[in-house]
C-alpha cells in the first residue's frame, strides 16, 4: 500500500522543517511527500529544496488557497492512499501507520486523527461536528484534557484537514477539493459530506495523533479570517442542504443576526451574505430550479439587511446620546496663597508681579487661544455632521449595489433554467465538484 503525502504550503517557513521531518521519519521506501507552495515569500519552497532533497516540490506562480494546492498535488500524487498534512503538524510516532491501518481495515473511507496543541496533553480534534441547523463547525473533546476519553474509533460529521487520509477510491468518487472555499475553511467539510453521501465513511482514529500549532498561518481573530469562516459556512450550505434543511437554516440564522455584535454585523455577517449572494449561481447545484434560486437570493438580502439594519439601530442610539464636543475656555491664573496670616500679602505681591510683567500679553494669548479652540470645536461637529452623512449616503449605496447584485444573480439563475430546459450545456455554469445532500445529525 503506497502513500502520498500532500502538504499544502504558504509562508510556513517557520515550521515546515519539524513538520517535514516528522514526515520522512514515518515514510516507507515506496511512499512520496509532495510539498505544493502556494507562492510563499517567506523562503519556504527554497527551504524545502534544499534540505528535503527526497521531497518533491512545486511551485505554484500564485496562492491557489489551501483546496487549489491539494487539488494540484493530487494529480501529481501515485500512491494508493492519500493523506493531507498541514505544514504546522508535527506527527507523533506511529501516526501514519495508524492511519493506513485504519484504511486497510474499514475499507475505502476518509480517516482522520486525534490531534493535541502544542502542549501535547490538550486535545483540539477528535473528530468533527457541524451543528445543525446553521451549519457552525465543532470539534470533539475541544481544550478538555487528553485523559484517554477520546479513544474509540468513530464515525463522525468530518475530519479536519490538517490531518486527513482517504484512499484514491474516494478521490475518484467524489472528484476533487472545491477551490470555491478560499483561502480555506470548510473544504474538508464538503469533502467529507460528499464522500458520506455516495456511502463512504469518515472515522475517527484515535490510535493517530499529532500535534498542531493551530491556525498559525492565518489570525484566528482577524476580521479577514472571520468573513473567510462565514463566507465557507454559507457556500457549505447552499451546495449541500435540501430544501427542507434551507427552511430550517434560513429560520436560525435569521434569529442568529439581531443577536451578535453590531461590529460583526457589520464587517462579517453583512459582507458573507453579499459575497455569497454575488456568487449563488456558481454555488448552488445546476439542477436548481427557478423559484428555488430566487428564494435564496431572496433570504440572503433579507439577512443582509437584517445585518445593516442592527447595526444602524444601535448606532443611532449611540447617536441620540451623543453631545456637542465641549469648548474648552482660557482664563487667567487666581493667585492665591495658603500660607497662614500672610498669605493675603503674597497673592497681593504675586497678582502685582504677573500684572507688571505678563497680565496683559497673557490675556492676548488666551483670547487667541480661545478662538482657535472655537474653531477647532465647530469644525470637528461639521465633521462629525459629514462622517454621519457620508455613512447615511454609503448604506444607500450599499442598497443599490445590493439591488444591482440580486438583479444579476436572479438573471443568472433564469438563463442557467432556461439553458437546462434546452438541454444546451453552457461552460462555466456548472458547479464545480459533486453536490450532495447533508443528513442532519439527531
Amino acid at each position: 500500500m503506497s502513500v502520498s503525502i500532500i502538504v499544502p504550503t504558504w509562508n510556513g517557513l517557520r515550521w515546515i522543517t519539524a513538520g517535514l521531518q516528522s514526515f520522512e521519519r514515518q515514510c516507507q521506501p515506496d511512499d512520496e511527500i509532495i510539498v505544493v507552495d502556494n507562492a510563499s515569500t517567506d523562503g519556504t519552497p527554497d527551504r524545502v529544496a534544499s534540505d528535503f532533497p527526497r521531497v518533491k516540490l512545486l511551485r505554484l506562480e500564485r496562492n491557489f488557497g489551501f483546496a487549489g494546492g491539494i487539488n494540484r498535488g493530487l494529480v501529481a500524487a501515485r500512491g494508493n492512499v492519500l493523506i493531507l498534512l498541514n505544514q504546522d503538524v508535527v506527527l507523533r510516532d506511529g501516526c501514519l501507520q495508524a492511519l493506513c491501518a485504519r484504511l486497510a481495515q474499514s475499507g475505502p473511507a476518509i480517516v482522520g486523527c486525534k490531534l493535541l496543541y502544542p502542549d501535547e496533553q490538550t486535545i483540539q480534534h477528535a473528530g468533527g461536528i457541524i451543528r445543525y441547523p446553521r451549519a457552525v463547525p465543532d470539534h470533539y473533546g475541544y481544550r478538555q484534557l487528553d485523559t484517554g476519553q477520546w479513544n474509540a474509533v468513530t464515525d463522525v460529521d468530518y475530519v479536519t484537514g490538517a490531518v486527513f487520509a482517504f484512499d484514491r477510491t474516494v478521490w475518484h468518487a467524489i472528484g476533487q477539493f472545491d477551490e470555491g472555499f478560499f483561502p480555506a475553511n470548510y473544504e474538508e467539510v464538503d469533502f467529507c459530506y460528499r464522500a458520506r453521501a455516495v456511502g463512504f465513511r469518515v472515522i475517527y482514529e484515535p490510535a493517530a495523533v499529532a500535534i498542531h500549532w493551530e491556525s498559525q498561518t492565518q489570525n484566528t481573530r482577524s476580521l479577514g479570517y472571520l468573513r473567510t469562516m462565514e463566507r465557507g459556512r454559507l457556500r457549505f450550505v447552499l451546495k449541500n442542504y435540501r430544501s427542507d434543511q434551507l427552511v430550517d437554516f434560513w429560520k436560525a440564522e435569521g434569529e442568529f443576526v439581531p443577536s451578535v455584535p453590531a461590529s460583526f454585523a457589520r464587517d462579517v455577517l453583512a459582507s458573507a451574505y453579499f459575497d455569497t449572494l454575488r456568487n449563488v449561481p456558481d454555488i448552488t447545484p445546476s439542477t436548481l430550479s427557478q423559484d428555488a434560486g430566487r428564494a435564496i437570493i431572496t433570504h440572503l438580502c433579507d439577512l443582509r439587511l437584517s445585518a445593516l439594519r442592527s447595526t444602524e439601530a444601535r448606532e443611532d442610539n449611540m447617536n441620540d446620546q451623543l453631545q456637542p464636543i465641549p469648548l474648552a475656555v482660557l482664563h487667567e491664573h487666581d493667585f492665591r496663597s495658603k500660607v497662614p496670616i500672610v498669605g493675603p500679602l503674597i497673592s497681593r505681591v504675586r497678582r502685582g508681579l504677573y500684572s507688571l510683567t505678563a497680565k496683559w500679553a497673557m490675556r492676548v494669548l488666551i483670547e487667541q487661544q480661545n478662538q482657535v479652540n472655537a474653531i477647532i470645536a465647530q469644525r470637528l461637529n461639521e465633521n462629525d455632521q459629514r462622517l454621519r452623512e457620508f455613512d447615511a449616503r454609503l448604506l444607500e449605496q450599499d442598497r443599490d449595489l445590493t439591488h444591482l447584485i440580486r438583479t444579476t444573480a436572479e438573471l443568472q439563475i433564469q438563463l442557467r433554467a432556461q439553458l437546462r430546459s434546452s438541454s444546451s450545456p453552457v461552460p462555466g455554469l456548472e458547479t464545480p465538484g459533486t453536490q450532495a445532500p447533508v443528513s442532519p445529525r439527531p
